[in-house]
């Protein structure tokens, strides 16, 4: 594992999203994407990928004069200091034997470290759970849902750190809100007014940012239908304008999973994804909502032709799933039979491992898209040992 091992073409991403800016007074457009066939063009930012980072990185960069690697690295770790800070805070609000305050702590620095190491948006995954998993246990175990200027407050802040961790990544902050929803409609009865107007605060943030990111996608798009021999530069190099989020294009190559080498089945690599869309047809631009309907009804024609092989793959992601959760639970597997399941437990923490754990089994489970279950896994490990009252 490199540390801090953003990727080369990331940062080149953000480089060329700086240039754009400098070059057009506009965010979102990027010169000379070579990563994205974009060389010594105007190209859209952040194919394929979430676009907060490619507004974030850049701004800091251009705002105070600095190295977009440098830029780089004081984004991502910087919000890993931050989620840090949060984590220990909030865990020293509980009561834990002398033991139980050493290993959290060792738990929690060595999520930090992990997910710091790793960089990158991936991060997010770990490292939004790692700062709001301890502020959320510390309100339920509290009660503070009874407390309407606890519960307001609380709902803004969690709020608004969800909707800056989803631009993002998306799915980093979304999963810890389920997990809070989940927990308010089934372990908590009464209150069915302030758990709605927590509700409202939650989502409301992550609402506006998407509106926002939508509003500067827009303009950015404008800015090249007003400029044909930009766009036409675009549909000569099959760069798409509206390009989304590429969901099916990983899903359809990470049926190459174990790396079978028959001719009919997918290999394990990007490049595999684009060649079988353009097989289909090859007018199709890549990561377009055309695009992506092609892979997602090639994955199921897979799954339907092959449903042994499928479930194969399926068991070898899971059996690589749950040898993380021992390593990642340890002594918490034991204390949670002889404790028992609380309902921070059963409605807290499960819920947040099985959601995380479904973002390895739909694409693979490397580490780097786990790191959200290795914050709810540890977490709970910690919890448990909570000092009985």
């Amino acid at each position: 594992m490199k540390l801090f091992q953003v990727m080369p073409c990331r940062i080149q991403g953000y480089q060329a999203t700086l240039d754009g800016y400098l070059k057009t007074d506009k965010l979102l457009v990027s010169f000379n994407d070579i990563c994205n066939n974009g060389s010594n063009i105007l190209t859209p930012s952040g194919v394929s990928d979430h676009l907060g980072s490619y507004i974030f990185i850049p701004i800091l960069s251009f705002f105070f004069n600095l190295d977009i690697n440098i830029s780089t690295n004081i984004f991502f770790i910087g919000y890993g200091i931050l989620t840090f800070i949060i984590s220990i805070y909030y865990f020293n609000k509980i009561k834990f034997n002398y033991f139980g305050k050493i290993y959290g702590f060792f738990c929690i620095f060595l999520l930090f470290l992990l997910n710091i190491f790793i960089s990158d948006t991936y991060s997010f995954y770990g490292l939004t759970s790692l700062a709001l998993i301890p502020v959320w246990y510390f309100f339920f175990k509290k009660n503070l849902i009874n407390e309407k200027y606890s519960l307001i407050l609380y709902s803004i802040f969690t709020g608004l750190l969800i909707a800056f961790s989803e631009m993002v990544r998306g799915q980093s902050g979304s999963i810890i809100l389920l997990c809070i929803l989940i927990y308010y409609f089934f372990s908590i009865e009464k209150q069915i007014k302030l758990k709605f107007i927590s509700l409202i605060i939650l989502i409301f943030p992550l609402i506006l940012s998407q509106i926002l990111l939508s509003h500067l996608s827009e303009k950015r798009n404008l800015f090249f239908k007003e400029n044909p021999n930009f766009l036409y530069e675009l549909e000569k190099r099959d760069i798409p304008l509206n390009h989304v989020r590429a969901v099916w294009h990983n899903a359809y190559y990470n049926l190459g999973f174990l790396s079978y080498y028959k001719s009919e089945f997918p290999k394990n690599t990007d490049e595999y994804s684009v060649k079988k869309a353009k097989k289909i047809n090859p007018n199709v631009v890549p990561y377009t909502k055309e695009y992506e309907k092609i892979l997602m009804k090639e994955y199921f024609n897979f799954v339907k032709d092959y449903p042994l092989y499928f479930i194969k793959i399926t068991f070898a992601k899971l059996g690589v799933i749950i040898m993380y959760l021992i390593v990642f639970i340890n002594i918490g597997i034991y204390n949670l039979f002889k404790k028992g399941l609380s309902n921070q437990v059963k409605f807290f923490f499960l819920p947040g491992i099985f959601l995380n754990s479904s973002l390895g089994l739909a694409a693979e489970p490397d580490y780097s898209y786990l790191l959200g279950m290795f914050a709810f896994a540890s977490m709970m490990s910690v919890y448990t040992l909570e000092k009985n009252k």
